[in-house]
């Protein structure tokens, strides 16, 4: 039922929020206002302040904040109508009389309840009966305990019109079965017909475990038929609203203060069966603010445990995304990534409790964490144009969290986040392509080449020729190549593997060099001494220069020493010349 504006601000009024909230919390009085220890978060020296005069109660620790009815709603866990009628109960105020229209509904929701209730009395008839065998058999298949099928109300839709003449023979009336989702009318004949046949199915209840719709998975073989199907929506059942299994974990999440929500029902009762009772799922579609929410009221961390498909990782992403707008100080979600399983079902039938309660330990992820992969994974940003791309992307996202606050810190940390990574990717760049050069070229084909043919380079140090690259990204590449080819025998597929598991990435950085190189097998030696003696050629010369203008600043007795360099040198470069002449 729904209360009138006016009635809820009287009672807000009429009762006092210092004695509702000292049933719950000492509460010590400080000048005008009360003070305690926060319900809502642990600590040791009282930050709670309940104010009679302002009608609302805040915690500086925590920013908890509301009025007598949001306590009650918070800490009882329930929904406003029901604070409302506990609070009117409690101080002994009478309900306000519903309307006509609020009793018409009432009356309405109150038979759809009961023939709800009627059906899956039916169906669960049916499960245990010669044509239920095959749904019997599919639980048990699935490895589900007799507790399990009972506690989770377990049943079986047959085949043709049999609820549709179970529900006439008691007297319910078409509408109402209408109203209710288990009937449907036939547009060829305009009969009605069962809505659910040939499935096993999964009574949805609200959290007072009151049957409000089905969930049915087929047992027959049928592309024309969807694999699961649920109710229609209804007077009493909304699929963005409520969560499979809410009723049978409930006391235990609000005790536990810990709720897992996976993506299917199968998931949420194995979950039970090994121990995890309190698990819940959401009604086949992406998890709502809704759903979140109601996951709120009984844990400030829900752990949402999807399964290991892309569409389980896309669903997480979602969840992640649209919880944004609603986070609130002290409320957020983790994510536990199932590993080795499809689904938490599977999971635990292969590596038991022991190790899933590991994983839920170990394995979960913050929010924080998992848009950090959204924003990230797959994703360059190695240029400033692809980093203001992602923080721009960053800034999107995070501008739909109302709080404030919050913005701002996910705003820090991801700006903290971005210049740690920036600082990363500088540090241990797997490609660095340095600026065209002609003093370098000659060092990039020796590296090619030791890579290209590292057998063939191997031998050629054998000879005892040092070769010292000046280039800094070639030098530590070219080091690395040397230590291991000197070490142990490699193919060209067996050096490059290596050089990508340490950080590199040759493909990329001598891309044209390297296919240079490979389309020549033939010509291999050939081109690796024609790039030796230019490279030799190319440092004497470099020598030549820094002895020319040496000679001119040493003193007097030294001249002609340097002079005797200076010719050694120039001999060596004729000869270089000669030979280079001869295989080119």
């Amino acid at each position: 039922m729904a209360f009138d504006k006016a009635f809820i601000e009287s009672l807000r009024d009429r009762i006092s929020i210092v004695d509702v909230i000292s049933k719950y919390v000492p509460l010590t009085r400080k000048g005008k206002e009360n003070w305690g220890c926060c319900p809502f978060h642990t600590e040791k020296t009282a930050s709670f302040s309940v104010s009679e005069e302002k009608n609302f109660y805040h915690c500086f620790g925590c920013g908890a904040h509301g009025d007598v009815i949001t306590f009650i709603m918070q800490t009882q866990h329930l929904s406003f109508i029901e604070a409302i009628e506990k609070l009117c109960h409690d101080a002994g105020i009478p309900i306000p009389a519903m309307t006509e229209e609020q009793r018409r509904r009432d009356r309405e929701s109150h038979d759809l309840y009961e023939v709800l209730k009627m059906a899956a009395d039916f169906y669960k008839e049916q499960l245990y009966s010669e044509e239920g065998k095959v749904g019997l058999d599919y639980l048990k298949s699935r490895q589900l305990s007799d507790e399990m099928i009972a506690n989770f109300h377990l049943c079986y839709a047959p085949t043709g019109n049999k609820l549709v003449q179970y529900l006439k023979s008691k007297g319910v009336s078409l509408k109402t079965a209408l109203d209710a989702g288990l009937v449907r009318m036939s547009e060829r004949t305009h009969t009605p017909y069962d809505y659910f046949r040939e499935r096993v199915l999964f009574p949805i209840t609200d959290s007072r475990g009151r049957i409000i719709a089905f969930g049915g998975r087929i047992m027959v073989k049928d592309d024309n038929l969807p694999k699961y199907l649920n109710s229609p929506e209804s007077l009493v059942f909304s699929k963005g609203r409520n969560l499979y299994g809410l009723a049978q974990a409930r006391a235990e999440a609000i005790e536990k203060k810990q709720v897992i929500a996976t993506e299917g029902y199968m998931d949420t009762i194995s979950l039970h069966q090994f121990g995890f009772k309190t698990a819940v799922a959401p009604l086949g579609t992406a998890i709502t603010e809704m759903q979140i929410e109601l996951l709120w009221k009984m844990t400030t961390e829900p752990i949402l445990c999807f399964d290991s498909d892309t569409a389980g990782r896309k669903a997480g992403i979602r969840a992640a995304l649209r919880v944004l707008p609603i986070l609130k100080p002290g409320y957020s979600l983790k994510f536990c990534l199932i590993e080795g399983a499809k689904d938490p079902d599977e999971f635990l039938h292969a590596f038991g409790h022991d190790k899933f309660q590991e994983m839920l330990d170990t394995k979960c992820i913050s929010l924080s964490d998992i848009l950090w992969m959204y924003f990230t994974s797959e994703r360059e940003v190695k240029t400033p144009e692809q980093r203001a791309g992602l923080e721009a992307d960053i800034q999107r996202e995070f501008s739909r969290i109302k709080s404030e606050s919050i913005r701002k810190f996910y705003l820090d940390e991801f700006s903290k986040r971005m210049k740690k990574q920036f600082v990363k990717i500088m540090s241990e760049k797997k490609v660095i392509v340095p600026k065209a050069n002609p003093e370098n070229s000659n060092e990039k084909m020796i590296l090619a080449f030791s890579i290209a043919y590292p057998n063939l380079f191997s031998k050629f140090l054998e000879s005892g020729k040092k070769i010292e690259l000046t280039h800094p990204v070639y030098k530590k590449i070219f080091a690395e190549v040397i230590s291991e080819v000197s070490v142990n025998p490699h193919t060209r597929e067996t050096i490059l593997r290596f050089l990508n598991e340490k950080g590199y990435n040759p493909q990329v950085l001598l891309k044209f060099e390297l296919e240079s190189l490979i389309k020549r097998p033939n010509d291999a030696s050939k081109i690796l001494d024609e790039k030796i003696l230019r490279f030799d050629l190319e440092n004497l010369n470099n020598e030549l220069k820094d002895l020319n203008v040496r000679v001119f600043n040493v003193p007097a007795d030294e001249v002609v020493k340097v002079q005797n360099q200076i010719q050694v040198v120039k001999d060596e470069i004729q000869r270089i010349t000669e030979k280079l002449e001869e295989v080119s």
